[in-house]
């Protein structure tokens, strides 16, 4: 683990309502690997060595366990990025650096972790994003888009606390699904870094990601 990762402030977005998982039940607390994804994605935070860790949630009722001690809880809002600003407001946390992850993206590489924080501790970028590439033939209005101009944006994503916190008090669009947009749009202003992120990073949106990752993960283990 790196050392850097005590110095990042760590925002766990876990505020959303999984309509498109389930009417009924959601989503993150769902059982995955023995725990349920809210409670794995806060165990490999821990692991990581982050200290400062705030976890955004609207209607999700935490357990009092030892896992959830000394968490920062904060009310989200109605849209994600919403939620981003108000953990960015109301943190009791004092950081040059944040971290902000979907908590609906359960697997990712401590490897990535570490690079991300290295990275953004140097003080050389404003704002670094992993990214993979797209495999597939995309279609726009039937025709073909050429995927090797392709970006795949995922979280975590790392940023300067400050520039983060002023772009969302400035922003107007509260349906930003990606914290790092607020730095692309103005591209010449920001130094934004990208790194290739290889490993399996899949999102939960519906039922049919949770099942797909469950295969996936039987079939390593049975290689392994």
């Amino acid at each position: 683990m790196s050392l850097n990762n005590s110095k990042i402030h760590f925002i766990l977005l876990a505020a959303g309502n999984s309509t498109r998982f389930s009417s009924k039940n959601n989503k993150l607390l769902v059982k995955f690997k023995n725990k349920n994804i809210l409670e794995y994605n806060l165990s490999k935070i821990k692991e990581q060595n982050f200290r400062k860790i705030t976890i955004v949630i609207n209607k999700i009722k935490l357990p009092k366990t030892q896992l959830f001690k000394e968490i920062e809880v904060i009310k989200g809002g109605k849209t994600r990025c919403l939620s981003v600003k108000n953990a960015l407001i109301n943190s009791r946390y004092r950081t040059k650096y944040v971290m902000v992850h979907d908590a609906a993206r359960p697997l990712y590489s401590n490897k990535l972790i570490n690079k991300l924080s290295d990275k953004i501790i140097t003080g050389k970028y404003d704002c670094v994003i992993p990214y993979s590439n797209c495999s597939d033939t995309v279609l726009q209005d039937n025709i073909d888009i050429n995927r090797k101009k392709l970006k795949l944006i995922k979280t975590p994503q790392v940023f300067s606390k400050v520039k983060l916190t002023k772009l969302h008090l400035l922003n107007n669009n509260i349906n930003l699904s990606d914290d790092s947009q607020l730095f692309r749009e103005s591209k010449n202003i920001f130094n934004i870094k990208y790194i290739q992120d290889k490993y399996l990073h899949l999102k939960v949106t519906y039922k049919e990601d949770l099942e797909s990752i469950n295969e996936l993960l039987k079939l390593n283990s049975r290689v392994g």
